[in-house]
């Protein structure tokens, strides 16, 4: 890491197209493993504990963070040995009623009816959230379980990007890298300048841009057989696991939002993660009018207004 003397006099430019240009290292999770018991049958339940966590990898438009090391998100769920069941790590142990022991069982039946996979991390968050709605969780809680499941997509897809404080810095970081695509230097860069952007642009919640980008990196005829891959294994996440587990989130939201009586606040909070997944996946109109909503709206967070207003004028990106 420069000292705060370099760091001083290297123009905002330089740090963004450094931050383009260099690696990023990835680092084993700091995590521990513990054991609980099963809510079924009172199996030994192995459980990841968190030991120490960071925000310097930044985060995304929909509210997903990132550790500079490995996503703790890759660790927080666990099964039952015997029957399979999913949940959250920190669900384990805890005491169920009658009544969540019978929809728990229901559920999985359901699972092994459907022969519902659970290979991915994205396809145990789909169980988790299946379970915990069988549970009596509202829409809110239950979409954040199938966000988090997207956000596991989208790490496989883009890795670790340090430093990416949202959609506002992204776009910074779009509109900078385009201008040095543009100078004789930045051709010679294209390879790492043109997929790191879609990195970026997918992210930000750019779309559009992220397709472009990768177009062009796609064009370039110097690519070894693993950039090729490595582009057509990003677009693939993005638009099909990532995409779907959205989809579902959008369900959860929905249903949540028809609880009037739900603290301001979270209501807020729906309607800000509805409108950004709407704005990802394409739901331009619908997006624009969420965005506004939760613009100017007295009750949600200053930062999710700040945020709504910028993102209600970028669909089109």
């Amino acid at each position: 890491m420069a000292s705060p003397e370099v760091d001083s006099v290297l123009s905002p430019r330089a740090l963004l197209l450094a931050a383009l240009l260099v690696p990023t290292l990835c680092f084993a999770a700091r995590v521990g493993l513990t054991t609980a018991s099963c809510p079924l049958d009172g199996a030994a339940v192995s459980v990841y504990e968190r030991l120490s966590t960071n925000t310097h990898g930044g985060w995304d438009s929909d509210l997903a963070s990132y550790d500079s090391e490995s996503q703790w998100r890759a660790f927080a769920l666990a099964a039952c040995p015997n029957d399979g069941l999913i949940l959250p790590g920190a669900d384990f142990g805890r005491p169920v009623s009658a009544a969540q022991r019978a929809a728990l069982e229901a559920a999985l039946k359901a699972q092994r009816a459907a022969k519902a996979p659970s290979a991915t991390a994205w396809e145990r968050y789909a169980r988790a959230a299946e379970n915990r709605r069988a549970m009596g969780d509202d829409g809110l809680t239950v979409a954040q379980l199938y966000l988090e499941g997207s956000w596991t997509a989208r790490d496989e897809a883009v890795g670790v990007y340090l430093g990416l404080e949202g959609p506002v810095e992204a776009e910074q970081i779009l509109a900078y890298g385009d201008a040095e695509l543009l100078k004789p230097e930045g051709q010679k860069l294209a390879r790492t300048l043109l997929y790191n952007l879609a990195r970026v642009a997918h992210r930000g919640g750019f779309m559009n841009a992220r397709d472009g980008y990768l177009s062009r990196f796609d064009a370039l005829p110097e690519l070894t057989s693993a950039e090729r891959e490595k582009s057509k294994r990003l677009r693939a996440l993005a638009t099909g696991p990532e995409v779907a587990m959205q989809r579902l989130a959008l369900v959860e939201l929905a249903r949540f939002l028809k609880d009037t009586s739900a603290p301001a606040e979270r209501r807020a909070r729906a309607r800000y993660l509805q409108a950004d997944l709407r704005r990802r996946l394409g739901e331009e109109d619908a997006a624009i009018q969420g965005f506004a909503q939760v613009a100017l709206d007295e009750d949600a967070p200053e930062q999710l207004r700040e945020l709504a207003a910028f993102l209600g004028t970028r669909t089109g990106l």
